[in-house]
Formats: C-alpha cells, sequence, structure tokens
C-alpha cells in the first residue's frame, strides 16, 4: 500500500479574512461593551497625556514610572472623588484595572520586565505599591468608603414581589431558577 498525501483543497478567495472576522466576532464577547469602553476611555486619556508629554512615549511603550506619573501628575488632579478633594482608593484601582485590562488585549501581558522593557505595565511591584500605599495614606488621612445608598425596605418588598412573579410566570427551569436565586 503506498501513501499519498492527501490533494491541497484551494480555499475560496476572502476565506481567511472571513475567517478573522469570525474569530474577532467572538473575542468581541469575552468582555461587556462597558468594560471594553472602560478600558478604551482610560487607555485614551493615558495616550493624551502621553503625547502631551512629549517624549515620545505610546501605550505600547509605557512603563510603569510613566503610569505614576501621570496618576500623580494628571489622573488624580482632574479626577477629584464625588465629596471629597481625592479620588478614593476604588477609582485608583479601577483606572488601574481599566488600563491593565488595556495593556493585556494590546499584547502587553504578564509581568512588567524592566529590562527588556515588555510586559504589563500595571504588572510591576511599583505600581502595586503605589496603589496599596495610596489606600494608607487616604484612610490614614480620614478617607471613609460608602457604600450604594441602601435600598429602602419598600424598595425591596417590590423587588422581591417582582422577581417572585418572574419565577411564577417563567415557563423554563432555568429561568426559574435564575428568578428565585
Amino acid at each position: 500500500m503506498s501513501s499519498h498525501p492527501a490533494p491541497v483543497v484551494t480555499p475560496p478567495v476572502g476565506f481567511y479574512q472571513r475567517g478573522l472576522e469570525k474569530a474577532q466576532a467572538v473575542m468581541d464577547q469575552a468582555l461587556a461593551d462597558s468594560t471594553r469602553d472602560r478600558q478604551d476611555a482610560a487607555a485614551a486619556e493615558l495616550q493624551s497625556w502621553l503625547s502631551g508629554a512629549g517624549a515620545g512615549t505610546t501605550l505600547l511603550d509605557a512603563s510603569p514610572e510613566d503610569l505614576l506619573v501621570y496618576l500623580e501628575e494628571w489622573w488624580l488632579p482632574n479626577h477629584p472623588g464625588r465629596k471629597q478633594e481625592a479620588a478614593g482608593p476604588q477609582a485608583v484601582k479601577g483606572v488601574l484595572s481599566a488600563l491593565s485590562g488595556w495593556f493585556s488585549r494590546a499584547g502587553r501581558v504578564g509581568p512588567f520586565d524592566p529590562v527588556s522593557r515588555t510586559g504589563n505595565p500595571c504588572e510591576c511591584p511599583w505600581v502595586s505599591d503605589y496603589r496599596k500605599g495610596y489606600t494608607r495614606l487616604q484612610m490614614v488621612g480620614g478617607y471613609e468608603e460608602v457604600s450604594a445608598v441602601p435600598m429602602t425596605e419598600e424598595k425591596y418588598g417590590h423587588l422581591c414581589q417582582y422577581l417572585l412573579d418572574q419565577a411564577a410566570s417563567a415557563t423554563d427551569v432555568a429561568d426559574t431558577l435564575t428568578s428565585l436565586r
């Protein structure tokens, strides 16, 4: 029995491009639109600041030092907290999380390596220490976390009734269980 290679079938024109477009549509579902928007907005603001700094740095080669200077000199002064003079620790954590997500999506993954200048600049001990230090300074300075406005008993009762009604009218077991969860 002789072995013959299978004939190679030439894919139709546009095959590869269509495959990439389909894969992109699936990848687009990895994040909620609001998360992607938050990441893109944080990255755009950082890129605008980097461009204005005049050093020729972009998001693709930004360092942890760039992030720290950005936070201190631009982000914090321009993003005050709701009822406070300074942004709360969760706001700083949030912008760093959004930037970290954007860097990962852009291919800057893994801990930042200061020698090769590769990796995610948010994944660096300096940035982590900054976030922890900022939180500590805010707490020492009297910062108190404020929770969302609590739900009134009346609104809670309406919500419970609504969920019970949804569970009772559901035709699918999964929908019923989801409503009761």
